[in-house]
């Protein structure tokens, strides 16, 4: 069904475009660098690199779940007519092969962010069935690694094999968004070498601001052990492996994916043997399930974002990564303050 879906969106494009033409050098009526963007947080970065020189359109609305948006002809028109495309890349943008692969834009300048990244396989720094009994934190920590690269292919399910052997979700390390940063910037000096030195100055900027983020949360997470994480889906894995966490995600690497029956009654008992009091909810996803757990088990709801994509509301108040990471943080160190008090 997919594979027709594109074949009927790249006639249309065909169609379309046998009036259209490229343009070679800076595309945008502005003068500025044209940016296309497909997640939120390769929009937020490209704004921050590319400044007051740079025109940023991001692919994925606001309000939709990045793991299940899929192009329209019209977003593939708007990269004919682009000078830089921007994605994440380890999966998260499903269709982004075939969206390429239909481009007869010569000048468009692609950029994966996370090629310099150590992708981690899914199911890494989180917990499974097996992993939530006895001491699973020291368990899983003498061996993180291990439990999800041979039999990745057998113990996931459909929905997480559409997304790969790796977890996405990159930018949610602070040392891995400067890669993704540094990245962009490049990509930037490239396509538009006049503004080069602004770009390098901006990435200057963010990269140092990346340092102040990791710092903030190595203060606030460093010396409480053992940190665990009730979370809706399988996001957080370089988050945790950065600040010696371990997840527990009701869902997988697909945020649509429902948990069974055996799933909810084992989180529910680790919860209460681990004594933990929070329950983490997705401002894109159902919270129903995580509701259903917190009311089982008397936790809190709280909101942790992954920040794939954010709701207009969000963005209306100006929230950006910075932001969202810092809430993410206050939200972190309550959890376990309230888990010590328990």
């Amino acid at each position: 069904m997919r594979q027709l879906k594109y074949f009927a969106v790249v006639l249309a494009l065909t169609i379309m475009m046998s009036s259209c033409a490229t343009f070679p050098g800076i595309s945008s009526d502005s003068g500025k660098l044209k940016v296309i963007s497909s997640v939120y947080p390769m929009y937020d970065f490209a704004q921050k690199i590319g400044g007051e020189y740079a025109e940023v359109t991001l692919l994925v609305p606001a309000g939709f779940e990045p793991h299940t948006w899929e192009p329209t002809t019209k977003d593939m028109l708007s990269l004919e007519k682009a000078d830089v495309f921007i994605y994440n890349g380890a999966g998260m943008e499903m269709w982004v092969d075939n969206l390429l692969s239909s481009i007869e834009n010569k000048n468009l300048t692609v950029v994966e962010t996370s090629d310099a990244v150590e992708l981690m396989a899914s199911g890494t720094y989180s917990l499974d069935n097996d992993d939530l009994t006895g001491d699973a934190f020291e368990d899983h920590e003498s061996h993180p690694d291990e439990n999800h690269d041979e039999d990745h292919d057998e113990d996931h399910d459909e929905d997480d094999h559409d997304h790969g052997l790796y977890d996405p979700h990159v930018w949610l390390s602070p040392a891995n968004a400067k890669l993704q940063m540094q990245a962009i910037c490049d990509a930037f000096c490239l396509a538009d070498p006049e503004h080069a030195d602004a770009y390098r100055e901006n990435y200057a900027k963010y990269s140092l601001m990346l340092d102040e983020l990791d710092t903030e949360y190595h203060n606030a997470l460093d010396g409480i052990d053992p940190k665990y994480i009730i979370v809706s889906h399988e996001a957080f894995g370089y988050m945790c492996k950065e600040y010696g966490m371990l997840q527990v995600p009701i869902r997988g690497i697909s945020a649509d994916a429902e948990p069974d029956a055996e799933r909810m009654r084992r989180i529910i008992d680790f919860i209460n043997e681990n004594h933990i009091r929070v329950v983490f909810f997705e401002a894109l996803t159902n919270p129903k399930v995580s509701e259903t757990i917190a009311a089982e088990t008397g936790c809190d709801v709280r909101a942790l974002h992954p920040i794939g994509g954010l709701t207009q509301e969000q963005i209306d108040n100006r929230q950006d990564y910075f932001t969202l990471m810092r809430d993410n943080l206050t939200a972190l160190a309550a959890s376990f303050t309230t888990q010590d008090e328990s």
